[in-house]
């Protein structure tokens, strides 16, 4: 594979590599040979800014129903997969400008953790139904108490970016969404949501660590 090879501001010695697939995933690399594990992360370009009027709340929604089970990764089998890798940090979150991402494993284990991407971002909408977001959509409305409107404070966040912001600004409004907007989120929404924003060509592929640039470059 023809790698892009480039300096990391934070260390000069460390080269930092870079490909673009046929597909359009953009993989960065930095490998650390000292190191004892890799981390995988996947940011896609996509956050609150994207959601459509009146549905503030659904990239958030749609971030965790990326844990829910793919065409080849059975509901609830995410997370444990990984944990059964020996994998810490496996999170993601979302900001107003993109959804993240991210675990770190012991480096056997990085083929695990790419095929677990890979298939969440090509396959999630094999699996993806009405009881999933159901149950999800409770989750995120459970977050948003303990985030916002039951925390001491918690509006404050959102208050503010309303202020802030003009109400036809893409920032207006926090990837927490408000219940109202929430509670009505559907199936609908949420496949046409991952269609439209979570596909390779919207997404970058960073993998750091103890990784062989080349062995990685897919």
């Amino acid at each position: 594979a023809v790698l892009l090879t480039s300096t990391s501001r934070a260390d000069v010695a460390r080269p930092v590599y870079q490909r673009v697939l046929s597909n359009g995933l953009r993989v960065v690399i930095c490998p650390d040979p000292q190191g004892s594990d890799v981390s995988v992360l996947v940011r896609y370009d996509v956050g609150s800014r994207d959601e459509p009027t009146g549905l503030d709340g659904l990239a958030h929604l749609v971030e965790h129903l990326m844990f829910t089970g793919t065409k080849h990764i059975p509901d609830g089998r995410v997370h444990k997969l990984l944990a059964g890798a020996g994998a810490t940090n496996d999170n993601a979150v979302t900001t107003v400008d993109a959804t993240t991402f991210h675990e770190t494993l012991p480096p056997e284990q990085l083929d695990l953790a790419l095929w677990i991407e890979s298939d969440r971002m090509g396959y999630l909408l094999d699996r993806l139904d009405a009881t999933a977001v159901r149950q999800e959509r409770a989750v995120v409305l459970n977050e948003l108490r303990e985030r916002v409107t039951d925390r001491s404070f918690g509006v404050i966040g959102p208050v503010a970016y309303g202020e802030l912001f003009p109400m036809w600004h893409p920032y207006q409004h926090l990837p927490v969404g408000n219940v109202e907007t929430i509670q009505r989120l559907s199936l609908a929404d949420a496949r046409a949501f991952v269609a439209t924003w979570y596909g390779p060509g919207n997404a970058v592929l960073a993998i750091a660590g103890r990784v062989d640039p080349v062995a990685a470059a897919l």
